[in-house]
């Protein structure tokens, strides 16, 4: 009905009817002015509905972490959990795996303070494993994503979990194992009459063999920092400190920093403007060496590749500006505590004093000596750059540049974070 006048405007004009064009053309601007005008109040309500549609309640699953708009949610309340269930902590035998953390000595992190002094920070390991405690009667230890509680002892299950929480079997606990791979130093005599240091404990038998997969209770613990964050030690790695820290090599990390002269002015009274952007590109992963030290530190640095590319007299700003870069920050305390964090969890080689670590991060991952002696130069007019630049080699932007003075620094590294240093069972 609304359009049919207008349906008419082009069959009258193919045939060349003008008299009856003219009066389909004014049916349809009546048409048009009766049902197609949207006052205000129209207008508001259309966007009112459309944003009341489009906005989506997030859901994380309290025992796997899961995010999903489109699945179901179920709500559970910790307290009628059933004493026998994968979401409970087991605690009913002496020597269980939750008396045997809590016992665990504390982990002596280091925060690096304003006036350059390191000061230490001692953290129960407890605090890093995601666990909920609710002391209400009927309450206890819970495989919970601690963010995940709302209303003090409520959290919501995805469909997978919901269908395992309705299994009402006794859960199979995973038998405890005990190895000798954490290494003690000679200086740590007095630690060691408390605590036997040689033995690792990875707390096995905390976790069950009969959870759902991907679960918490399962096992998939890969730690929580939030506790860390609260006592102000650092947990955000730049890309260099992963390429240290982390077990592979899976990604690259290629950042493009550009230097602009739009003032106008003449040359000698140039002002530039800076801005940069970062792609990140799946890589094949690729293991590497373990244990902390020289060579490792060797090896990230000769992860990190340094292209400079623009017109002729620029390579010395663009070196300022590259070592300027706080993603290639190497910060011994963020080093020190994620390799003693390692060791505690894994049984990994125990770290070395972080005046150590400091001064072997000076001696052998010093960024600016890096670049210095490895940086690749492409001298080129920003103009002939535009015709010739790859898009993938030189994170160009899309655009004409005629006039603009640009300069590029393309830094590649491959990062290596297959598994996260601070993740609890493998």
């Amino acid at each position: 009905m609304i359009t049919m006048n207008a349906m008419r405007l082009e069959p009258l004009k193919r045939v060349g009817l003008l008299d009856e064009l003219r009066i389909a053309k004014a049916d349809t601007c009546a048409d048009t002015h009766k049902y197609g005008s949207i006052n205000v109040e129209d207008e508001a309500r259309c966007t009112h509905n459309y944003m009341k549609n489009a906005k989506i309640v997030m859901h994380v699953c309290g025992t796997c972490g899961r995010r999903c708009p489109r699945d179901r949610y179920q709500e559970v309340e910790l307290l009628q959990v059933p004493v026998e269930h994968w979401m409970r902590v087991p605690v009913e035998t002496d020597g269980s795996a939750l008396e045997r953390m809590h016992a665990w000595p504390k982990m002596s992190l280091v925060k690096h303070d304003a006036d350059g002094n390191y000061t230490t920070c001692d953290i129960e390991r407890k605090e890093i494993h995601n666990m909920v405690h609710i002391t209400k009667d009927g309450g206890g230890y819970y495989h919970i994503i601690p963010e995940a509680v709302y209303d003090g002892d409520k959290v919501e299950l995805c469909s997978r979990c919901a269908i395992g929480y309705e299994n009402k079997n006794k859960p199979k606990q995973r038998e405890r194992d005990v190895s000798n791979g954490a290494q003690a130093h000679h200086d740590d005599a007095e630690q060691l009459e408390q605590v036997d240091m040689d033995m690792f404990d990875n707390l096995d038998d905390l976790y069950y063999e009969s959870a759902p997969q991907n679960t918490i209770a399962a096992g998939e613990d890969f730690g929580n920092l939030n506790a860390l964050k609260k006592h102000g030690i650092i947990t955000d790695l730049t890309s260099h400190e992963m390429l240290v820290l982390a077990e592979a090599r899976c990604h690259y990390v290629a950042l493009k920093l550009e230097a602009q002269d739009k003032s106008g002015r003449p040359k000698d009274k140039v002002r530039m403007t800076y801005s940069g952007n970062t792609i990140v590109m799946p890589h094949k992963p690729e293991t590497t060496a373990q244990e902390f030290g020289a060579e490792a530190l060797k090896a990230a640095l000769g992860a990190i590749r340094v292209f400079f590319v623009g017109p002729n007299g620029t390579q010395g700003q663009l070196e300022k500006i590259a070592l300027r870069i706080n993603d290639y920050r190497l910060r011994p305390e963020v080093i020190y505590n994620f390799l003693l964090i390692r060791h505690v969890l894994h049984g990994t080689e125990k770290p070395p004093a972080i005046e150590i670590v400091k001064a072997m991060i000076n001696t052998h991952g010093n960024i600016k000596q890096h670049v210095q002696e490895t940086v690749s130069w492409w001298e080129a007019d920003t103009r002939d750059l535009e015709k010739e630049r790859s898009d993938i080699l030189t994170l160009a932007e899309s655009g004409e540049v005629k006039t603009q003075k640009t300069m590029y620094v393309i830094i590649w590294n491959r990062v290596r974070s297959a598994h996260p240093p601070h993740q609890m069972n493998n």
